[in-house]
């Protein structure tokens, strides 16, 4: 297995959010931004993580459009996924491993997004 070593984040760094699953409540994560914020992060939020199909955020390849983006930007030196839920798993296929290999980024989540953490681990 490769390892890139990702530095630590630090006050002032940009955190990008992904919502590689579920849909998610708007006032919980306008609470997170908050304190991501008030711990002194700038956060990029994409529009696209407030699309919506059934009960996930959007469909899979517009998720996973969304990790390209935010893994490819060079401001953004974390992604946080905005809830774990359902539906990460389904997006994996329309992953492009390779730039994610080339754009090492500290990745958090929990729960289904584990499935996600995961193979974002092992492949990159």
């Amino acid at each position: 297995m490769k390892i890139n070593h990702v530095p630590f984040l630090k006050k002032g760094d940009c955190v990008g959010v992904a919502a590689p699953g579920a849909r998610f409540e708007k006032n919980r994560l306008d609470q997170g931004i908050a304190c991501l914020k008030s711990l002194g992060f700038g956060v990029k939020v994409p529009a696209e993580i407030f699309d919506q199909k059934r009960y996930l955020a959007g469909n899979d390849r517009c998720r996973a459009e969304v990790i390209h983006d935010l893994a490819a930007d060079p401001d953004i030196k974390g992604i946080i996924c905005a809830r774990g839920g359902f539906g990460a798993m389904r997006m994996l296929s329309h992953l492009d491993w390779h730039l994610i290999e080339t754009h090492p980024k500290l990745f958090v989540g929990f729960s289904d997004a584990t499935a996600l953490l995961i193979p974002v681990m092992q492949r990159a």
